[in-house]
């Protein structure tokens, strides 16, 4: 019995004995492939501690480089490295992998030199291992995004957590270089440079494999409506626009095909303040826009969403047509909208479905308005269909655009108004129905402020009288697209010819 007990100790002193030397040996291995690193002016740390015995390894004050890409990090723990797996099945498996405050900055050279680099990067990997992370935690980290010298975005914070990654030489191939199961994304407080106009920003953004919740999301205006014409080469929107959530409650996005896709049931969008200011005095841009059906249909992604619902809206829209005079002016309050089947998937089948737009709103703050609107995103006529109502418009909504666009000045009331279109992106028709009472106008001096009287007297001439209750309808034949404009300069134009005919 005695011989057995002498046995187990020194076994179990053998085990303790090899177990020191390979924490050892497995330190220094270790710290000689930092040390490589560090020589290469890749790699800088403080310290690292190892224990063979719970696969653990702490790295501290870490901080890496490599051409204009950095990153930094407080500490850096891994948990649960299974030297098992790495001997016997030459896998780097890890359960569990936490970075603490880590900063990542990228840079991006020219497209030329980007396009060399990962060129020379595939000739030579040659990666033999298959590295799984069980989970990785990323906490209380920042990140910069550099295009040349120019900052591009900036996250003050996010906080990440992956479960399930898997790295080999099949998924370094894909867009996406891992696979992962289920993940959750939090970031606080992102810029981003959206062009040379506008930047974004956004307070809190949560993101997982299947849903999406963006709080107070902000489109900002880099200059004041009087500078930035400076900037333009031609006519150009200068926007501001605040939405307070921006929901996605389900989603699937897939990368790793020829063209993107993402589709959603629903996407929610709530508290919407939007500010659109056009300067007409700036040159034309005299390219060719298409329409929104032709817009989706030749997206670079594909798309597959049920229904897009905008809730609780303001917009507000002003013009300035000439430079001594204060801007035209329309605005929509209390805009409700509900948008059904934006798909460009699946272009050749027979039930390919309509898109459709449903829209409820204040014009000018006070009278109601209900347009419907509709359009297949895979007819290359892109035929579109445009009907709606109004009611109980006064002179004052009327003027707001009407002074300064046109130098007339009305008075009387539109009781009722209705339109139905039917286009294409070559020439649209349809019926115009109007219902004013005492309706007058008057056309100004070049001041905009004075009437003048002979003018004005000669223009109501032509003007239709009207009594409340008498409609005055009429069959538009055709308003020519001007194919340089937006749509929605098409739909006025429709508007324009129908109160001609009703009116004059």
């Amino acid at each position: 019995m005695k011989k057995i007990y002498i046995t187990i100790l020194v076994l179990l002193g053998l085990a303790i004995g090899a177990y020191f030397i390979l924490n050892a040996v497995a330190h220094r291995k270790l710290e000689q492939f930092l040390n490589e690193q560090v020589d290469k002016g890749n790699l800088k740390y403080q310290n690292f501690s190892l224990s063979l015995l719970q696969g653990n390894v702490t790295f501290n004050q870490v901080s890496f480089q490599k051409g204009r890409q950095a990153a930094d990090a407080g500490r850096i723990r891994l948990k649960g490295f299974s030297y098992w797996r790495y001997l016997v099945y030459d896998e780097i498996s890890v359960r569990q992998l936490l970075v603490d405050h880590p900063h990542i900055s990228i840079t991006k050279a020219s497209d030329a030199d980007t396009a060399k680099a990962i060129k020379k990067e595939q000739e030579k990997t040659s990666f033999g291992k298959e590295i799984k992370v069980k989970r990785l935690i990323i906490e209380e980290g920042s990140m910069t995004y550099t295009k040349d010298t120019s900052q591009v975005l900036h996250v003050a914070e996010y906080n990440l957590d992956i479960h399930h990654i898997t790295v080999n030489r099949e998924t370094l191939q894909k867009k996406v270089p891992a696979t992962y199961k289920e993940f959750s994304l939090e970031i606080s407080d992102l810029w981003y440079d959206l062009n040379e106009l506008q930047e974004v920003k956004a307070g809190h953004i949560q993101v997982t494999e299947n849903a999406v919740d963006i709080n107070t999301i902000e489109l900002l205006p880099k200059y004041t409506r009087h500078n930035y014409v400076r900037v333009i080469p031609y006519e150009k929107d200068l926007m501001h626009l605040k939405l307070d959530t921006l929901s996605i409650p389900q989603y699937q996005l897939q990368l790793n095909r020829d063209k993107p896709l993402f589709e959603a049931p629903e996407i929610v969008l709530r508290g919407i303040d939007f500010d659109i200011y056009r300067d007409k005095t700036v040159t034309d841009d005299h390219r060719e826009k298409p329409l929104y059906s032709k817009m989706l249909r030749d997206l670079n992604i594909d798309l597959d969403i049920d229904s897009v619902l905008l809730k609780n809206a303001n917009i507000n829209y002003q013009e300035l047509i000439k430079k001594d005079r204060d801007p035209g002016e329309v605005y929509f309050s209390k805009l409700n909208a509900t948008i059904r089947n934006i798909t460009n998937i699946d272009q050749d089948r027979k039930d390919f479905p309509v898109t459709e737009i449903d829209i409820e709103s204040r014009f000018m703050g006070q009278s109601p308005l209900s347009v419907h609107w509709e359009f297949r995103i895979n007819d290359h006529e892109d035929v579109f269909r445009i009907s709606g109502k109004g009611f109980d418009i006064p002179q004052q909504s009327i003027n707001s655009f009407f002074i300064p666009a046109f130098n007339i000045k009305t008075e009387g009331t539109v009781d009722e108004v209705y339109f139905n279109y039917k286009g294409n992106n070559n020439v649209a028709n349809g019926d115009f129905q109007i219902d004013h009472e005492d309706f007058t106008v008057e056309v100004l001096k070049k001041d905009g402020k004075e009437k003048s009287g002979f003018l004005s007297w000669v223009a109501n001439i032509f003007v239709k009288k009207g009594d409340k209750g008498e409609q005055v309808a009429e069959h538009i034949e055709e308003v020519e697209r001007d194919k340089t404009k937006s749509f929605w300069n098409y739909f006025w134009s429709c508007i324009e010819a129908g109160l001609a005919k009703t009116i004059l």
